[in-house]
């Protein structure tokens, strides 16, 4: 598969592959314990305070959040109370032209360029939601970012990056995740594709979701990892493969049964990988590919010779200034 990226001068990838063994009814209530978040806020920005309307009104777009926004000339701080631990923030963009019909004043969003940070981290920056969606050949998007919070609270500052530009949002969610970045198994931490090394995250490091693939058509990408129900693999060495990342062997021999001391019927398998991508075209706005690739590993002389894949996810770190 291949996964295209904006590219940066300089930017590294967690890419984590989920992989789950023949499912087992008896066994698979082991592994599906239910995760309830503890915060959960979607705020629909611009009501019922005083709000900016688009001037273009799609019906194919949403109503809610995307036919509000709120518009910041100056920096502005939304403040959420939280439970501390990691939290999802997902930012609802809808980029077009907005009016302020009864102040009569009026924001082209070809001038919105803005910043967003939760303390000390920078999740956007200089940002335009309109360029945004025009690389991705969408009129409405979503940005998604993990971080975690040590505090009761969860600040959320939008500023604009300079005097004459404005910032916008049409809608925010702040919802609590499980902890499944970082490990405390210290041989089990994400690997550096293309050596031998391996990189600590811990809570000091977020996140930017920049794809999510499920195996599963028409399955809800509102969690992390997915499930294919599937009977034929119950043995060692029935299905043995290889993944491939950017050229580069990641793992090299992987058998989900094995990997698991046989016990793997029903249990997921998540590989985390970090990768670095450096820019090396003079247009910083060009995109980059991500190769992923899975073959069988026929030296193992496996039963079956395919490989299997039950969801991919890719998160950029996002920069901390501290």
């Amino acid at each position: 598969m291949k996964i295209h990226l904006r590219n940066q001068p300089l930017f590294s990838l967690l890419l984590s592959v989920t992989i789950i063994a023949s499912i087992d009814p008896t066994s698979a209530q082991n592994f599906s314990t239910t995760y309830v978040p503890a915060d959960k806020s979607f705020l629909n920005c611009g009501v019922p305070t005083l709000s900016a309307t688009p001037s273009i009104q799609d019906p194919s777009i949403p109503t809610v959040p995307y036919m509000t926004a709120r518009i910041f000339k100056t920096p502005y701080t939304y403040t959420f109370p939280v439970i501390p631990g990691r939290k999802f923030v997902r930012l609802h963009f809808y980029p077009t032209d907005y009016a302020i019909t009864n102040l009569n004043i009026n924001f082209t969003v070809s001038l919105s360029f803005f910043n967003v940070s939760v303390g000390s981290y920078i999740f956007l920056d200089n940002f335009s939601a309109l360029l945004n969606a025009q690389a991705i050949n969408k009129h409405y998007f979503i940005k998604e970012f993990s971080v975690h919070i040590s505090s009761n609270r969860l600040d959320l500052t939008f500023a604009p990056s300079k005097n004459n530009t404005f910032a916008f949002v049409n809608g925010i969610q702040i919802v609590s995740m499980p902890q499944i970045f970082g490990s405390s198994d210290p041989f089990n931490q994400p690997k550096i594709v293309g050596t031998t090394a391996t990189l600590t995250i811990n809570e000091n490091t977020a996140f930017e979701t920049v794809a999510r693939l499920n195996s599963m058509p028409g399955s809800s990408t509102t969690w992390l990892h997915f499930c294919e129900i599937a009977y034929l693999v119950t043995k060692v060495n029935m299905r043995v493969f290889d993944i491939f990342i950017n050229n580069m062997t990641a793992v090299q021999g992987l058998d989900v049964i094995a990997y698991t001391n046989g016990g793997g019927i029903g249990a997921p398998i998540y590989l985390d990988f970090i990768m670095y991508l450096r820019n090396t075209s003079i247009n910083t706005s060009s995109s980059q590919d991500v190769w992923v690739a899975l073959h069988p590993d026929i030296d193992s002389k496996p039963e079956l010779y395919d490989a299997e894949l039950n969801g991919l996810e890719i998160f950029k770190f996002v920069q901390d200034i501290r």
